[in-house]
C-alpha cells in the first residue's frame, strides 16, 4: 500500500478505503458483531459526527494523541 511506503494516499485511493472499512462493518453487522455507538460526548472529542461507532472514535482519539510520525 502506497500509505506504509510514502505516507500519503490519493483521492482514489481514499475512497476505495473508505468503502473497504464500510463493507468491513457490514460484514460484522451481518455475521452478528454489533458495532456499539458512542455517545455524542465521545463523537465529539473524536472529531466525528455524533452517531459514529465507537470504534471509530477510539482510532480517531488515538490518532489525535499519538499521530503517526514522519
Amino acid at each position: 500500500m502506497d500509505y506504509v511506503d510514502r505516507k500519503t494516499l490519493n483521492t482514489e485511493q481514499i475512497e476505495y478505503l473508505e468503502q473497504v472499512l464500510k463493507a468491513s462493518i457490514q460484514k460484522l453487522k451481518f455475521i452478528g458483531i454489533k458495532l456499539h455507538v458512542a455517545n455524542n460526548k465521545i463523537c465529539d472529542a473524536a472529531l466525528l459526527s455524533q452517531g459514529s461507532y465507537e470504534i471509530s472514535c477510539i482510532a480517531s482519539i488515538l490518532d489525535m494523541l499519538m499521530p503517526t510520525k514522519k
